[in-house]
């Protein structure tokens, strides 16, 4: 816990900055067409495909960038991989000479060592590992997209710069969970900030390094042009502030052991955007329709963090109803949760459905509902995380969390009419099932069953703005071969303000 303790001030204010600057940038440059949303500005609240509609695109197998200037030759794969070396050298070198961390003490026999023996699992906290890893294998995936390969082929830039940073750029072993989180959260992180920034810099925001500093580099130094094609860009965006209470429970087999814990003000802010039209993206770009929530918030004692994404890789066709449409594809994910006494990560592969609906007294109804295979999770052993089984002190860094596999469902519902407002509904199941051989020391193996609803309504009070209260449950029951099993919750009500920028 000492990490946490020591550090939680710093990382919540850079969450905070990158907060803030997503919720202020990105509508700066948001292309002016009409939202995808429940709410338009003119009309009132109607369902997006009443919206004006965009006509189909024809299927493509190239991304945009390819389109403009022809499939990556010899030499753009060797720009891609300096990029990720580069990348790979200014991080080290900021570790090395600003940081001075130990474990970019870095020589000779450190790399043979690390060469001549197996990969194993990490040791390194759970911030580092689920939200640090997959940001900076976003600068290796975005270093193959900004020199015109395409996502698949991006993603061998990840893999390559995680395996070379295991290898060259750490004394620490080099570790499978590592080039999991760097390969594939990169990719999810990775693809949002290159379109991102490719709609910034079509606007000529000044802001558009901040989102990608490698596709701003690779255009410095090649002078290469990029388009973001035929997408439509952001198509919808809101932030939010919200102020609550937050409720904990934790309990084990030990009636003993059972805390409960009161936050009676807690300040939160975030932000949600949707990139393209889910009904009429091209079939198969990956993420030419894609969304992102980010939730940053706390107070002196507790905080929270939390970034999703959702990007469809293959939509498999639009259909069409008397009251609407709706349509089905293939999607990535990622969802990760990092809380005072709960962590939670998910890179994901599955199914996405959505539905839109209106009915003759203005009534109107978005589904979404995903189903997806967990590649990877993690989740919070509690017995260690919360200090229930103590440690040697002997200054040994040791994993508060496990890694597993399993299934990951969620499913939103938005619903309303013009005059009686918006009620959302959203729930999310997941089963994480450990990895054996990724059991912390002094954890035990096992699985755990994570919920996650929510309950909200608002009503609009101008055009682009509204109020309402929204109401949270986060439970997870842990079931553990060889320790106590553990059951968690953590609830929150919250006010909040919410404005459509887009």
């Amino acid at each position: 816990m000492y990490f946490y303790r020591k550090n939680v001030s710093s990382v919540l204010a850079v969450a905070l900055a990158v907060f803030i600057m997503m919720s202020t940038v990105l509508p700066a440059f948001s292309q002016s067409v009409p939202p995808v949303l429940l709410f338009d500005r003119d009309n009132g609240f109607v369902p997006e495909y009443a919206l004006p509609d965009v006509e189909e695109r024809e299927p493509s197998s190239v991304s945009d960038f390819e389109q403009d200037s022809g499939k990556p030759g010899i030499k753009d794969w060797l720009f891609a991989g300096a990029g990720v070396l580069a990348s790979n050298a200014a991080l080290f070198s900021f570790n090395h000479f600003v940081m001075q961390a130990e474990y970019a003490e870095v020589d000779g026999d450190t790399i043979y060592d690390n060469l001549s023996h197996q990969w194993v699992w990490d040791q390194d906290t759970f911030v580092v590992n689920q939200l640090g890893h997959p940001y900076q294998g976003s600068f290796y995936f975005c270093s193959g997209r900004a020199n015109g390969l395409s996502f698949m082929q991006s993603l061998l830039c990840t893999s390559f710069g995680s395996v070379t940073w295991e290898y060259f750029c750490e004394n620490e072993r080099q570790s499978v969970n590592d080039l999991i989180c760097t390969t594939f959260g990169g990719a999810a992180f990775g693809e949002v900030l290159h379109r991102l920034y490719l709609e910034a810099h079509e606007q000529k925001s000044p802001f558009a390094f901040i989102l990608s500093p490698m596709d701003a580099l690779t255009g410095v130094i090649t002078g290469k042009t990029q388009s973001r094609g035929q997408d439509d860009g952001i198509t919808s965006f809101q932030n939010y502030l919200m102020i609550g209470s937050v409720f904990e429970n934790e309990d084990t087999d030990s009636p003993e052991t059972e805390n409960s814990t009161v936050f009676p003000v807690n300040f939160s802010g975030g932000f949600n955007l949707e990139y393209g039209n889910a009904f009429t993206c091209r079939k198969n770009v990956p993420y030419s329709f894609f969304t992102m929530d980010v939730l940053v918030g706390g107070t002196k004692d507790y905080f929270a963090v939390s970034i999703r994404t959702e990007g469809i890789l293959y939509r498999f066709g639009t259909g069409y109803t008397d009251n609407g449409r709706y349509m089905l594809g293939c999607s990535m994910l990622f969802d990760a949760s990092w809380k005072k006494n709960t962590a939670f990560s998910v890179d994901g592969l599955g199914l996405l459905y959505r539905m839109n609906s209106e009915y003759d007294n203005g009534f109107s109804v978005i589904l979404n509902a995903n189903a997806s295979w967990v590649l990877f999770g993690g989740n919070d052993y509690y017995n260690l995380y919360s200090g229930n089984i103590k440690l040697p002190d002997d200054g040994v860094e040791r994993r508060l969390y496990d890694y597993g596999t399993g299934f990951y469902t969620r499913c939103e519902l938005t619903a309303g009419q013009k005059s009686f407002g918006t009620f959302g509904a959203k729930a999310m199941f997941c089963g994480l099932f450990s990895f054996e051989t990724a059991v912390p020391a002094y954890g035990s193996d096992g699985f755990a069953l994570i919920f996650n609803g929510d309950l909200s309504y608002d009503h609009i009070i101008t055009k682009n703005f509204s109020l309402g209260i929204d109401g949270n449950l986060y439970t997870k029951y842990g079931c553990y071969y060889e320790s106590e099993n553990v059951f968690q919750t953590v609830t929150a009500v919250s006010l909040y303000g919410k404005r459509l920028m887009k």
